[in-house]
């Protein structure tokens, strides 16, 4: 396995492209489901991220492409429901 520029073993997105391939050869129906919270989220957690990781964090995400399936959720804070595209 080679490594990223980041220094990880591979990207989020490598990953999710195997597992799209994988589905396309199958013929399964591939469903997205996101979930974006907020930093005010963190704050009232009894188990907080530090600001410095959570800003590293933040900095490296690669956000899925609603291409990347037939179907996406994004989730935010509190569960609700803040985009839905594709039939569900």
């Amino acid at each position: 396995m080679t490594k990223c520029r980041l220094g990880c073993n591979s990207h989020p997105k490598g990953f999710r492209e195997i597992t799209h391939q994988l589905g396309l050869q199958y013929g399964a129906l591939i469903t997205l489901v996101a979930f974006q919270q907020t930093e005010a989220k963190n704050k009232n957690s009894r188990h907080t991220v530090p600001g410095d990781v959570l800003k590293s964090q933040v900095n490296r995400l690669q956000w899925p492409a609603r291409s990347e399936g037939h179907r996406m959720m994004v989730i935010g804070d509190q569960e609700v429901e803040l985009s839905r595209t594709g039939r569900f």
